[in-house]
């Protein structure tokens, strides 16, 4: 299994992000919003796997 670094610090920056400014933690934050939240890193990020592969 190839693990991609870059991509994991990425997610988890940008979740530290997320939940420092909205001030939220992880058992604030609805099922929907975190869809979105995944869906908005998905939309910015280069493809570097298929559409089926990423997390949702």
């Amino acid at each position: 299994m190839r693990v991609d670094h870059y991509h994991i610090q990425r997610f988890l920056a940008l979740s530290e992000l997320y939940f420092r400014l909205t001030d939220k933690t992880a058992s604030d934050v609805s099922s929907e919003e975190m869809e979105e939240f995944l869906e908005a890193i998905n939309e910015c990020s280069p493809p570097s796997m298929s559409p089926e592969q990423y997390v949702a």
